[in-house]
């Protein structure tokens, strides 16, 4: 009561010509209603005289905007159980995996990327590449021309590159695919 109270005090005193306010109310049964209301502030020759208001039922809007909150909130911590999930069963995969967004910025690396690069998420989410400690530049244009025609070409592509890891050059196949969302 008090929060309405000092609202349309507001209202007055800043002369604010219409307002719109939501509060919740307890009816004369005990029952939680939610009242949506209009006023506007009545005036004659500059002195405010008094408001005019339209007040709205909106429980069932609420309820409903409640229901819908609490189902993307579960759906939110569904789709972490699943991103935590799907981490799990690629870090503990022998073989390095990484993704990339369309600019070419790693998104997401695996535990065996970071053990096989000495890099860390820090290091790595965000950036295009891991630097010329890794790799030849011919092999970053190699590496840019294939995530090229990836995107291009919609399909996969394999390319055999001499890489510099934490324990020295190891000769590796790369394969590179494209991933897409539903639409």
């Amino acid at each position: 009561r008090e929060k309405v109270l000092e609202f349309y005090q507001s209202q007055k005193e800043k002369r604010s010509f219409e307002t719109m306010l939501e509060f919740p109310n307890v009816g004369k049964n005990g029952e939680l209603r939610w009242i949506e209301q209009s006023v506007v502030l009545l005036q004659k020759n500059g002195q405010s005289i008094g408001f005019q208001s339209i007040a709205k039922d909106i429980s069932e809007r609420k309820f409903a905007e409640k229901l819908l909150a609490d189902a993307e909130q579960e759906i939110k911590a569904s789709q972490e159980e699943y991103q935590e999930r799907l981490q799990a069963i690629l870090d503990n995969m022998p073989m390095i995996i990484y993704l990339k967004d369309l600019e070419g910025r790693f998104m997401m690396v695996n535990r065996q990327f970071h053990q096989t690069f000495g890099t860390t998420d820090d290091t790595v989410v965000g950036q295009k590449e891991l630097g010329n400690d890794y790799k030849t530049a011919d092999a970053s244009q190699r590496f840019a021309d294939a995530d090229e025609e990836v995107k291009r070409t919609g399909k996969p592509v394999e390319l055999e590159e001499v890489l510099i890891t934490t324990e020295g050059e190891r000769n590796m196949l790369i394969v590179k695919f494209p991933l897409y969302d539903k639409s």
